[in-house]
Protein backbone atom coordinates (compact mmCIF):
# COMPACT_ATOMS: atom_id res chain seq x y z
CA UNK A 1 0.00 0.00 0.00
CA UNK A 2 2.02 3.09 -1.28
CA UNK A 3 0.86 6.15 0.20
CA UNK A 4 2.04 10.23 -0.28
CA UNK A 5 1.47 13.33 0.59
CA UNK A 6 -1.45 14.21 3.19
CA UNK A 7 -3.88 11.21 2.96
CA UNK A 8 -6.96 11.55 5.41
CA UNK A 9 -8.39 7.95 4.05
CA UNK A 10 -5.11 5.82 4.92
CA UNK A 11 -7.18 4.73 8.34
CA UNK A 12 -9.77 2.89 6.42
CA UNK A 13 -7.73 1.53 3.70
CA UNK A 14 -5.87 0.08 6.52
CA UNK A 15 -9.00 -0.99 8.50
CA UNK A 16 -10.37 -2.68 5.85
CA UNK A 17 -7.28 -4.92 5.23
CA UNK A 18 -7.65 -5.58 9.27
CA UNK A 19 -11.22 -6.82 8.23
CA UNK A 20 -10.33 -9.59 6.30
CA UNK A 21 -11.68 -12.84 6.97
CA UNK A 22 -8.69 -14.61 5.83
CA UNK A 23 -6.12 -13.74 8.55
CA UNK A 24 -2.82 -14.80 7.29
CA UNK A 25 -1.85 -11.87 5.70
CA UNK A 26 1.19 -8.92 5.72
CA UNK A 27 0.87 -5.28 5.28
CA UNK A 28 3.50 -3.27 3.90
CA UNK A 29 3.14 0.61 3.58
CA UNK A 30 5.35 2.49 1.74
CA UNK A 31 5.49 6.02 2.88
CA UNK A 32 6.19 7.61 -0.74
CA UNK A 33 7.13 11.40 0.43
CA UNK A 34 4.21 11.06 2.90
CA UNK A 35 3.06 13.92 4.89
CA UNK A 36 4.52 13.49 8.49
CA UNK A 37 1.01 13.05 9.61
CA UNK A 38 0.32 10.82 7.07
CA UNK A 39 3.79 9.30 8.27
CA UNK A 40 2.57 9.26 12.09
CA UNK A 41 -1.26 7.42 10.72
CA UNK A 42 0.84 4.70 9.68
CA UNK A 43 3.32 4.04 12.39
CA UNK A 44 -0.02 4.16 14.41
CA UNK A 45 -1.32 1.53 12.29
CA UNK A 46 1.77 -0.49 12.76
CA UNK A 47 1.58 -0.37 16.05
CA UNK A 48 -1.79 -1.63 16.39
CA UNK A 49 -1.06 -5.03 14.60
CA UNK A 50 2.28 -6.79 14.26
CA UNK A 51 1.24 -7.94 10.34
CA UNK A 52 1.81 -4.71 9.61
CA UNK A 53 5.17 -2.51 8.54
CA UNK A 54 6.17 0.81 7.46
CA UNK A 55 8.73 1.88 5.15
CA UNK A 56 9.73 5.47 4.17
CA UNK A 57 11.39 6.88 1.14
CA UNK A 58 11.44 10.22 -0.48
CA UNK A 59 9.02 11.12 -3.39
CA UNK A 60 9.73 8.82 -6.08
CA UNK A 61 6.00 7.82 -7.92
CA UNK A 62 3.93 5.29 -7.13
CA UNK A 63 5.62 2.28 -9.17
CA UNK A 64 8.54 3.12 -7.42
CA UNK A 65 6.83 2.75 -4.25
CA UNK A 66 5.11 -0.25 -5.55
CA UNK A 67 8.61 -1.70 -6.44
CA UNK A 68 10.10 -1.17 -2.93
CA UNK A 69 6.97 -2.89 -1.14
CA UNK A 70 7.66 -5.78 -3.45
CA UNK A 71 12.02 -5.78 -2.84
CA UNK A 72 10.85 -6.08 1.16
CA UNK A 73 8.33 -8.82 0.92
CA UNK A 74 9.03 -11.59 3.48
CA UNK A 75 10.22 -15.02 2.08
CA UNK A 76 6.88 -16.95 2.75
CA UNK A 77 4.56 -14.78 0.45
CA UNK A 78 3.50 -16.31 -2.19
CA UNK A 79 0.45 -13.68 -2.97
CA UNK A 80 0.81 -10.51 -3.76
CA UNK A 81 -1.88 -8.03 -3.71
CA UNK A 82 -2.27 -4.53 -4.17
CA UNK A 83 -4.57 -1.74 -2.55
CA UNK A 84 -4.12 1.91 -2.74
CA UNK A 85 -4.19 3.81 0.38
CA UNK A 86 -7.50 5.69 -0.47
CA UNK A 87 -9.59 2.50 -1.34
CA UNK A 88 -10.97 -0.37 0.62
CA UNK A 89 -11.09 -4.10 0.52
CA UNK A 90 -14.61 -5.56 1.35
CA UNK A 91 -13.65 -8.06 4.30
CA UNK A 92 -14.10 -11.22 2.15
CA UNK A 93 -11.98 -9.94 -0.96
CA UNK A 94 -8.57 -11.93 0.13
CA UNK A 95 -10.78 -15.04 0.81
CA UNK A 96 -12.44 -14.69 -2.43
CA UNK A 97 -9.24 -14.15 -4.32
CA UNK A 98 -7.35 -16.93 -2.25
CA UNK A 99 -10.02 -19.27 -2.95
CA UNK A 100 -10.05 -18.79 -6.81
CA UNK A 101 -6.47 -18.66 -7.73
CA UNK A 102 -6.18 -21.79 -5.42
CA UNK A 103 -8.75 -23.39 -7.43
CA UNK A 104 -7.47 -22.15 -10.91
CA UNK A 105 -4.79 -24.05 -13.38
CA UNK A 106 -1.11 -23.62 -12.35
CA UNK A 107 -1.21 -21.71 -15.63
CA UNK A 108 -2.85 -18.99 -14.33
CA UNK A 109 -1.14 -15.83 -12.63
CA UNK A 110 -3.95 -14.33 -10.63
CA UNK A 111 -7.13 -13.66 -10.04
CA UNK A 112 -9.45 -10.30 -9.89
CA UNK A 113 -13.03 -9.21 -8.95
CA UNK A 114 -14.81 -6.11 -9.32
CA UNK A 115 -15.36 -2.92 -7.46
CA UNK A 116 -17.91 -0.61 -7.32
CA UNK A 117 -17.60 3.35 -6.86
CA UNK A 118 -17.76 5.35 -3.49
CA UNK A 119 -17.48 9.00 -2.70
CA UNK A 120 -15.28 11.03 -0.69
CA UNK A 121 -17.31 10.10 2.62
CA UNK A 122 -17.24 6.17 1.60
CA UNK A 123 -20.97 6.33 0.40
CA UNK A 124 -22.35 4.98 -3.08
CA UNK A 125 -21.47 6.40 -5.90
CA UNK A 126 -23.19 5.55 -8.86
CA UNK A 127 -24.19 2.65 -8.01
CA UNK A 128 -23.99 -0.23 -10.75
CA UNK A 129 -22.01 1.75 -13.22
CA UNK A 130 -18.96 0.52 -12.85
CA UNK A 131 -19.65 -3.19 -11.71
CA UNK A 132 -21.60 -3.31 -14.97
CA UNK A 133 -18.40 -2.08 -16.89
CA UNK A 134 -16.19 -4.01 -15.39
CA UNK A 135 -18.35 -6.87 -15.99
CA UNK A 136 -18.45 -6.75 -19.55
CA UNK A 137 -14.25 -7.35 -20.25
CA UNK A 138 -14.69 -7.10 -24.16
CA UNK A 139 -11.72 -8.55 -25.92
CA UNK A 140 -10.08 -8.73 -29.48
CA UNK A 141 -10.79 -12.21 -30.95
CA UNK A 142 -10.33 -13.32 -34.86
CA UNK A 143 -9.69 -9.50 -35.21
CA UNK A 144 -13.46 -8.47 -33.70
CA UNK A 145 -14.52 -6.65 -30.60
CA UNK A 146 -16.11 -9.96 -28.51
CA UNK A 147 -18.03 -10.31 -25.60
CA UNK A 148 -16.56 -12.30 -22.64
CA UNK A 149 -18.94 -14.61 -20.75
CA UNK A 150 -18.38 -14.43 -17.11
CA UNK A 151 -16.83 -18.06 -16.77
CA UNK A 152 -13.89 -17.24 -19.41
CA UNK A 153 -10.83 -15.72 -18.00
CA UNK A 154 -8.79 -12.46 -18.73
CA UNK A 155 -6.39 -12.39 -20.67
CA UNK A 156 -4.37 -10.26 -22.83
CA UNK A 157 -7.21 -10.02 -25.75
CA UNK A 158 -9.39 -7.98 -22.77
CA UNK A 159 -6.24 -5.60 -22.16
CA UNK A 160 -5.26 -4.57 -25.14
CA UNK A 161 -8.81 -2.78 -25.42
CA UNK A 162 -9.55 -1.66 -22.01
CA UNK A 163 -7.94 -2.31 -18.33
CA UNK A 164 -10.55 -4.20 -16.92
CA UNK A 165 -8.84 -4.91 -13.33
CA UNK A 166 -8.58 -1.71 -11.10
CA UNK A 167 -5.66 -1.88 -8.54
CA UNK A 168 -7.20 -3.60 -5.30
CA UNK A 169 -8.86 -6.13 -7.26
CA UNK A 170 -6.25 -8.73 -8.15
CA UNK A 171 -4.36 -10.83 -6.22
CA UNK A 172 -1.28 -12.49 -7.89
CA UNK A 173 1.30 -14.60 -7.77
CA UNK A 174 4.57 -13.36 -6.85
CA UNK A 175 6.66 -16.00 -8.67
CA UNK A 176 4.62 -14.35 -11.86
CA UNK A 177 5.83 -10.85 -11.15
CA UNK A 178 9.07 -11.77 -10.95
CA UNK A 179 8.73 -12.93 -13.92
CA UNK A 180 7.01 -10.04 -15.04
CA UNK A 181 9.55 -7.84 -13.83
CA UNK A 182 9.54 -4.36 -11.87
CA UNK A 183 6.53 -1.94 -12.37
CA UNK A 184 7.32 0.87 -14.99
CA UNK A 185 8.01 4.20 -13.25
CA UNK A 186 7.31 6.17 -16.98
CA UNK A 187 3.82 4.40 -17.20
CA UNK A 188 2.67 6.30 -13.90
CA UNK A 189 -0.20 6.51 -13.85
CA UNK A 190 -1.29 3.55 -15.75
CA UNK A 191 2.01 1.93 -14.17
CA UNK A 192 -0.58 -1.24 -13.20
CA UNK A 193 -2.53 -1.71 -16.93
CA UNK A 194 1.24 -2.05 -18.22
CA UNK A 195 1.86 -4.78 -15.13
CA UNK A 196 -1.28 -6.74 -16.25
CA UNK A 197 -0.71 -6.31 -19.37
CA UNK A 198 3.09 -7.84 -19.01
CA UNK A 199 1.22 -10.38 -16.58
CA UNK A 200 -1.14 -11.75 -19.37
CA UNK A 201 1.69 -12.24 -21.92
CA UNK A 202 2.45 -15.25 -19.33
CA UNK A 203 -1.15 -16.44 -18.12
CA UNK A 204 -4.53 -16.14 -17.57
CA UNK A 205 -6.38 -14.42 -14.73
CA UNK A 206 -9.37 -16.19 -12.87
CA UNK A 207 -12.66 -13.63 -13.03
CA UNK A 208 -14.60 -13.25 -9.82
CA UNK A 209 -17.79 -12.15 -10.85
CA UNK A 210 -18.26 -10.72 -6.98
CA UNK A 211 -17.39 -6.66 -5.55
CA UNK A 212 -13.80 -7.09 -3.89
CA UNK A 213 -13.52 -3.80 -3.53
CA UNK A 214 -14.47 0.42 -3.49
CA UNK A 215 -13.03 2.39 -5.37
CA UNK A 216 -12.95 6.01 -3.99
CA UNK A 217 -13.72 9.14 -5.94
CA UNK A 218 -12.68 12.49 -4.77
CA UNK A 219 -10.68 15.63 -5.62
CA UNK A 220 -7.69 15.39 -3.36
CA UNK A 221 -4.15 15.09 -5.22
CA UNK A 222 -3.20 11.85 -6.18
CA UNK A 223 -0.70 9.94 -8.08
CA UNK A 224 0.85 12.86 -11.03
CA UNK A 225 2.15 11.42 -14.14
CA UNK A 226 5.84 11.87 -14.65
CA UNK A 227 6.79 15.26 -16.05
CA UNK A 228 7.88 14.33 -20.10
CA UNK A 229 6.77 13.06 -23.72
CA UNK A 230 6.45 9.30 -23.74
CA UNK A 231 4.69 8.34 -20.67
CA UNK A 232 1.73 7.44 -19.05
CA UNK A 233 -1.64 5.27 -20.68
CA UNK A 234 -0.40 6.56 -24.43
CA UNK A 235 3.28 4.85 -23.59
CA UNK A 236 1.38 2.02 -22.29
CA UNK A 237 -0.25 1.52 -25.30
CA UNK A 238 2.56 2.29 -27.74
CA UNK A 239 4.48 -0.20 -25.36
CA UNK A 240 2.19 -3.07 -25.75
CA UNK A 241 1.41 -2.93 -29.60
CA UNK A 242 5.61 -2.54 -30.63
CA UNK A 243 7.05 -4.83 -27.47
CA UNK A 244 9.41 -8.15 -28.58
CA UNK A 245 7.80 -10.29 -26.00
CA UNK A 246 4.49 -10.20 -28.31
CA UNK A 247 3.80 -12.82 -30.42
CA UNK A 248 2.65 -12.18 -33.37
CA UNK A 249 -0.64 -12.90 -33.00
CA UNK A 250 -0.44 -10.72 -29.57
CA UNK A 251 0.77 -7.55 -31.86
CA UNK A 252 -2.15 -7.95 -33.95
CA UNK A 253 -4.27 -8.62 -31.32
CA UNK A 254 -2.84 -5.25 -29.28
CA UNK A 255 -2.71 -3.03 -32.77
CA UNK A 256 -6.67 -4.26 -33.21
CA UNK A 257 -7.47 -3.21 -29.28
CA UNK A 258 -5.95 0.17 -29.86
CA UNK A 259 -8.28 0.98 -32.74
CA UNK A 260 -11.54 -0.47 -31.29
CA UNK A 261 -10.68 1.80 -28.09
CA UNK A 262 -9.39 5.06 -30.28
CA UNK A 263 -12.83 4.51 -32.56
CA UNK A 264 -15.21 4.69 -29.46
CA UNK A 265 -13.46 8.05 -28.20
CA UNK A 266 -13.79 9.44 -31.88
CA UNK A 267 -17.70 8.93 -31.38
CA UNK A 268 -17.74 10.13 -28.36
CA UNK A 269 -16.06 13.57 -29.02
CA UNK A 270 -17.84 13.80 -32.23
CA UNK A 271 -20.66 13.43 -30.29
CA UNK A 272 -20.28 15.55 -27.74
CA UNK A 273 -19.28 18.10 -30.61
CA UNK A 274 -22.13 18.18 -31.93
CA UNK A 275 -23.91 19.01 -28.31
CA UNK A 276 -21.87 21.88 -27.73
CA UNK A 277 -22.23 23.17 -30.88
CA UNK A 278 -25.75 23.27 -30.32
CA UNK A 279 -25.66 25.12 -27.37
CA UNK A 280 -23.10 27.33 -29.39
CA UNK A 281 -20.31 26.63 -26.95
CA UNK A 282 -18.11 26.78 -30.02
CA UNK A 283 -14.35 27.09 -27.99
CA UNK A 284 -15.65 23.44 -26.17
CA UNK A 285 -16.98 22.39 -29.17
CA UNK A 286 -13.79 22.95 -30.99
CA UNK A 287 -11.69 21.02 -28.15
CA UNK A 288 -13.70 18.21 -28.70
CA UNK A 289 -13.31 18.11 -32.32
CA UNK A 290 -9.47 18.70 -32.08
CA UNK A 291 -9.46 15.45 -29.49
CA UNK A 292 -11.14 13.74 -32.20
CA UNK A 293 -9.09 14.27 -35.10
CA UNK A 294 -5.83 13.20 -32.37
CA UNK A 295 -7.24 10.27 -31.89
CA UNK A 296 -8.62 9.55 -35.63
CA UNK A 297 -4.68 9.89 -36.70
CA UNK A 298 -3.73 7.64 -34.22
CA UNK A 299 -5.84 4.95 -35.31
CA UNK A 300 -4.72 5.50 -39.05
CA UNK A 301 -1.35 4.73 -37.41
CA UNK A 302 -2.40 1.50 -35.60
CA UNK A 303 -1.22 3.23 -31.95
CA UNK A 304 -0.01 6.01 -30.56
CA UNK A 305 3.10 8.04 -32.70
CA UNK A 306 6.94 6.89 -31.59
CA UNK A 307 7.52 9.97 -29.54
CA UNK A 308 5.61 7.33 -26.79
CA UNK A 309 8.96 5.19 -27.25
Amino acid sequence: MPTHGLNRHLKAAVDSVLAQTLTTWQLTIVCDGAAEETAREADACARRDGRIRVLRQARAGVAAARNRGLDELGPAAELVALLDHDDRWLPGALATLTRALGDAPDRFVGAHGIARTIDEAGSPLRPGELENELRRRRGVENGRLAEWPPDRPTTFANLVYTCCIPVGTALVRRSALARAGRFDERAVPADDYDMWSRLARLGELAFVDEVVMEYRRHDEPTWARPRGIGRGSAYVRRKMITSGDNTPAQAQQAKDGYRFCAALTIRHAAAEAIRLGATRDFWAASRELARAASHLGAYVRGGPGPWHD
